[in-house]
């Protein structure tokens, strides 16, 4: 079907030529030659400067698009409609001078869905994400984020393919960069300046260390912020974490002072094997001002 249209695109230009012939018979081949001997023959009919250089390679457009899973979402996707162009370079040749173009010769098109299958464990956090593209009549599938090291096979119906994505293992992917968060920093009652964070996930890491890094920061208005103190703590696991500035003071860059606004920046890490070993910034808390003990 395509090749026909091919040859209909190269005679388009010849087409005030060819108003007053019978038809040609695209089924017994086609040349130059043989049209010009056509008009010739259908009652001396005036030939073009026209020279057909080429009908050359055919191009094919890519369409894209992602399909993705979150913790607790069906296994099969919902099909998405991808469509590619099909194109037809025709040059020709006008009294001495070239011109090429493409001439649309056709479409494709497909509903692509994913269907994920094997022994999958997803984490509350982790997300699956593929990119499906179609170009011409071939579908490439690529992993860009996943919880699963996956196997991909494709099922082919006329105008659809299914994707199966079969889990072979489980990876090791990046915490998540919101699991632990600042709940306060706050001067509590026994005189201590106390940073308390949470921990959204504690229960995926029993057994394990969270890593947590914090920097208290003293505002200086018009100027860069100072750094009082960098400190590095190993946690079990827990809900929450408390880490008390004022009970290693003795590492204070400078003495926390009556009325002056802090704030606390903190990153965080899993060692275990539930989650990779990747440091994931947390944030920082709102500004305090401070108060020493009555």
């Amino acid at each position: 079907m395509m090749k026909k249209l091919s040859r209909l695109a190269v005679l388009a230009a010849l087409a005030p030529s060819l108003a007053y012939a019978a038809p040609l018979d695209f089924d017994q081949g086609f040349s130059l030659d043989s049209v010009k001997t056509f008009l010739q023959e259908e009652g001396g009919a005036a030939v073009p400067e026209i020279k057909i250089l080429s009908a050359g390679s055919q191009t094919a457009t890519k369409d894209c698009a992602p399909i993705s899973f979150n913790y607790g979402d069906e296994a099969l996707s919902q099909p998405k409609l991808l469509q590619s162009h099909v194109y037809q370079e025709v040059c020709k040749e006008y009294y001495g001078e070239k011109f090429c173009w493409n001439e649309p010769v056709g479409v494709w098109r497909k509903n692509v869905s994913v269907s994920l299958k094997g022994n999958r464990s997803m984490l509350p956090w982790e997300q699956d994400v593929f990119v499906a593209c179609l170009q011409g009549e071939t579908l490439s599938v690529e992993t860009v984020k996943a919880s699963h090291a996956y196997e991909l096979n494709q099922t082919v119906s006329q105008d659809a393919i299914t994707v199966e994505a079969t889990a072979t293992k489980k990876l090791r992917t990046d915490p998540d960069p919101s699991g632990i968060t600042a709940e306060s920093l706050a001067n509590t009652a026994d005189a201590s300046f106390t940073l308390t964070l949470k921990d959204k996930w504690a229960q995926f890491y029993k057994g394990e260390k969270t890593i947590v890094r914090v920097t208290l920061k003293k505002e200086v208005p018009h100027w860069m912020d100072a750094v009082v103190v960098k400190k590095e703590f190993a946690f079990t696991p827990a809900d929450a974490y408390a880490i008390a500035f004022t009970a290693f003071a003795q590492e204070f860059r400078q003495p926390l002072e009556t009325g002056s606004r802090y704030y606390a920046e903190w990153d965080f890490k899993r060692e275990g094997k539930v989650s990779a070993s990747s440091t994931q910034t947390g944030g920082e808390t709102p500004r305090v001002e401070y108060t020493s003990a009555r």
